[in-house]
């Protein structure tokens, strides 16, 4: 990972025995140095003695301290952090982490699992709490992109964007209050409440396979394409009691061809705004009007009740996800061949240039009414 990003300068809160520096360092080219911090005495000459071993003592650069007292004498522009130090003060390396390292760096943290307190709420340990808000921290940065690969006790990998202020940063600055609340992605999930009149499902319990009674006249499709879309919002800022929301929806077409290669043939997405303007001050509204990409007015009258008016929210992003996956279907009908075969991922549209297609479901020739939910499809 230190090549992929062409890492020249690397930054290591917490040496310990030097073990995981000895690899960082030798990862880096010529003129590369490696800055390791590590309170402990002992640890910091095992860990000298290590790198000296290793051939490696001119690239190191091993500062002995107290993480907190180092890091704010340290200059910006790290290509890569690297932490796996004690947990507790891990929401305040993830600062100092994010300061010190340059757009395009990587932020890594050792042990994101924490042998399980990263999801037991049970664990009220000062390690338990500082993992938890460690990794909270890094999904709701706007400058992060990150995951957690599963590896032993999960390595939290985080890709630092370009510098960039969002329409809600605009926001915040005039005046609004920041926020941090966001539900669950869906990429999917959410199709059983929205299903008018479910179809049968052809398949039993489990997938099994089934002779065809007659191989010669079995049809296989040429070629299949499959739809599904995403939808994605969160609550970024506040004037006063209204709460204003930032929506993300998207979908694509990918086509498997002849040699059973995905290629995506069309995509679509839409960024937006949703907030009840009426209820915003005149300035706050202005900015936000000026300042987001599009804007979709909400009902003032749901204000005042928090539950039903983010009930509202989800409705109203899940039609726009809705919106833009039937779009993509009906292009995908004026370009199809007869044979041609389209999979949709949750609701059939109600399309009915998509009803009317002789194969827009490889599942089930089923009549426009039909539904189908995610579930029954996958696996066919």
């Amino acid at each position: 990972m230190i090549r992929l990003v062409h890492a020249k300068h690397v930054l290591e809160i917490g040496t310990l025995g030097g073990y995981s520096g000895v690899w960082i360092a030798r990862a880096l080219p010529a003129g590369g140095t490696l800055t390791t911090i590590e309170k402990d005495a002992k640890h910091a000459a095992i860990a000298r003695q290590a790198f000296a071993a290793a051939g490696l003592q001119d690239r190191v650069r091993l500062i002995e301290g107290a993480a907190l007292d180092v890091l704010p004498t340290l200059p910006p522009g790290f290509d890569v952090v690297f932490i796996d130090a004690d947990k507790e003060p891990l929401p305040r390396y993830f600062e100092w982490g994010m300061r010190l390292l340059r757009p395009g760096g990587l932020l890594l943290c050792d042990n994101a699992f924490f042998h399980g307190a990263a999801v037991d709420l049970n664990d009220q340990s000062p390690a338990g709490r500082g993992v938890r808000a460690f990794n909270e921290l890094a999904a709701a940065d706007p400058r992060l992109i990150a995951t957690i690969i599963p590896v032993r006790d999960g390595l939290l990998v985080g890709l630092k964007q370009g510098e960039r202020v969002t329409w809600w940063h605009e926001l915040i600055a005039a005046g609004a209050v920041p926020a941090t609340f966001a539900p669950p992605p869906s990429a999917g999930a959410g199709d059983a409440e929205r299903v008018a009149e479910p179809a049968d499902v052809v398949e039993d319990a489990e997938l099994q396979a089934h002779a065809l009674p007659d191989r010669d006249a079995a049809r296989i499709p040429r070629s299949v394409a499959f739809l599904a879309g995403i939808e994605r919002w969160s609550v970024v800022a506040y004037d006063g009691v209204v709460q204003v929301v930032n929506a993300y929806v998207a979908a694509a077409i990918r086509r498997r061809d002849e040699r059973g290669v995905l290629r995506t043939t069309r995509k679509a997405s839409r960024a937006f705004a949703l907030a009840p303007v009426t209820r915003m001050k005149a300035e706050l509204r202005r900015r936000l009007e000026e300042a987001a990409p599009e804007l979709e007015p909400m009902d003032a009258e749901w204000v005042d009740n928090p539950t039903r008016y983010l009930d509202q929210v989800e409705s109203r992003v899940r039609r726009a996800r809705a919106a833009i996956e039937r779009d993509l279907a009906e292009a995908w009908i004026g370009t199809a061949r007869e044979d041609d075969w389209l999979v949709l991922d949750g609701l059939l549209s109600r399309s009915p240039a998509v009803a009317r297609h002789p194969a827009r479901s490889a599942s089930s020739r089923a009549t426009a009414r039909n539904f189908w939910k995610a579930a029954d499809l996958s696996g066919r």
